[in-house]
């Protein structure tokens, strides 16, 4: 029995997100969802494998809007996931607009560049809850995070 279990774990995952395996991607190992979303301050989180699968998702949330885009290659390439909410940041950086004490799942430390959107800005940490040491400063875009590439794993948006 122990060969099944890959295939068990492939088709849970699916059904968890709310999508329907075909058997032939219930056979493999693990399906390809290279675009994900997850809302700013929530445990909502889902990963797609087509962009209209996104759209479609995107579509059923009025108001949801992109707030950051995290890939985990340098230079805005890869696997991407895409932070929301239902607001905008401010345009100042005194304050927080929303806070996120660890990364969506699957995003712990997998980080490798980012572009922020709707007037955000990143702050990010080593640790969970804001621990570990901090970016020196919020920030709009990096293509290439340096000492911090696969090292963030909580984050403020101001």
């Amino acid at each position: 029995m122990p060969h099944l279990a890959p295939a068990v774990l492939a088709l849970s995952a699916a059904v968890t997100a709310g999508l329907t395996a075909a058997p032939a991607a219930a056979a493999s190992s693990t399906p390809a969802r290279d675009q994900c979303v997850a809302t700013a301050g929530s445990t909502e989180s889902a990963c797609f494998a087509t962009e209209a699968e996104l759209a479609s998702w995107k579509a059923a949330r009025p108001g949801w809007r992109v707030l950051v885009l995290f890939f985990d290659g340098n230079n805005f390439r890869g696997a991407k996931k895409e932070l929301g909410g239902y607001r905008n940041c401010t345009i100042t950086t005194g304050d927080v607009d929303y806070a996120n004490p660890a990364m969506p799942y699957g995003w712990n430390d997998r980080v490798s560049s980012f572009i922020t959107m709707n007037g955000c800005d990143v702050l990010g940490y080593r640790h969970t809850y804001y621990g570990g040491g901090r970016f020196d400063r919020y920030t709009d875009r990096a293509a290439n995070l340096g000492s911090w590439d696969d090292d963030i794993s909580s984050f403020r948006l101001s």
